[in-house]
């Protein structure tokens, strides 16, 4: 008799056979669709602690992809926005999503028609979603917050539980579970940047990068300047017989080919000016490593002499 090929928990064909001999429709059980919708049932509502959430950070971290699993999310990456045809306006297609517009594009990956280049921006689609996590109610009760934070609720929420505030996240006792599982991922070897080392070159690429951007999105761009720090480096030049540009006097002078804006700069005499306000040094008072390397390249680019002045009383302590 031929042995019967059908998905020990869901009854569909089995395409995998594991080693006890049994079948199943997918190649891990995980994901069969009747034992995705138990695990997921069995997980709903369940709070992990913090040490099993950087225990499962760990493994993602380290989980190694196949090569086929990278080529398929580099085309996935590639090919997102050609999911979808532009249809012409003579088209009497209807948006699938409900909100009665013409469809002015076809998602031929889920075979639906849509008013918008993407469905999250149809107002019928938007709108469910909004409602799906807003649909609150604000009662008088003498009722606890159900999240651990001790305080007298205010709203019930869509899955019946109280809470003190509209939106679950905003409770204390949330915020503080999240903030802590995220200074786990965050810090030390945890961190997916930890012991990554960037040249300075990649560093100045990514800046000039993000300005170019930030030009080609608003226009000419201006950094933020403190009037006192002028006041300080007109003073400065006036005593040592120097003619600094700063913000308040033609603006600060941008080195284009490194990205930077310097406070001050006398440009016949190649001379740079910084006034460094308190958040510029450490809690020893020394000067931050991130200042000491702008300091170096500039110095090293223009060929300058490099002064700095200090923007705040020798009173003020350093805090952090």
């Amino acid at each position: 008799m031929k042995e019967e090929k059908v998905c020990k928990y869901c009854g569909k064909p089995g395409i995998h056979q594991f080693k006890d001999g049994t079948w199943c429709c997918s190649k891990n059980s995980t994901q069969c669709l009747v034992n995705r919708k138990k695990n997921s049932d069995k997980n709903k509502g369940r709070i992990f602690s913090i040490e099993r959430n950087k225990n499962i950070s760990i493994k993602l971290k380290n989980r190694k992809k196949s090569p086929e699993h990278i080529f398929n999310l580099k085309e996935s990456q590639k090919n997102r926005k050609n999911h979808r045809i532009e249809l012409n306006e003579n088209n009497n297609q209807l948006c699938s999503y409900g909100c009665g517009q013409p469809a002015k594009f076809y998602f031929y990956k889920v075979k639906k028609y849509c008013c918008s280049d993407f469905y999250m921006k149809c107002k019928a689609m938007h709108q469910k979603t909004t409602d799906s996590w807003r649909d609150i109610e604000e009662i008088s009760t003498t009722e606890i917050c159900d999240f651990g934070c001790g305080k007298q609720a205010r709203y019930k929420l869509k899955n019946g539980r109280y809470c003190c505030s509209s939106n679950h996240a905003s409770c204390p006792a949330i915020r503080k579970r999240n903030s802590d599982a995220n200074k786990i991922k965050q810090s030390g070897e945890n961190n997916a940047r930890f012991g990554v080392t960037v040249s300075k070159e990649t560093k100045r690429r990514i800046r000039l990068g993000n300005q170019k951007d930030m030009i080609e999105k608003f226009g000419q761009i201006f950094p933020n300047y403190n009037k006192k720090a002028c006041q300080l480096i007109d003073e400065y030049g006036e005593k040592h017989n120097y003619n600094f540009q700063h913000a308040e006097n033609g603006g600060e002078y941008y080195i284009k080919e490194l990205g930077y804006w310097v406070d001050g700069y006398d440009k016949e005499k190649n001379v740079v000016i910084e006034c460094d306000e308190i958040h510029h040094f450490t809690s020893d008072g020394n000067l931050n490593i991130k200042d000491m390397e702008r300091e170096g390249e500039i110095k090293e680019f223009l060929k300058c002499k490099f002064i700095r002045i200090k923007n705040f009383n020798s009173e003020q302590t350093i805090k952090f």
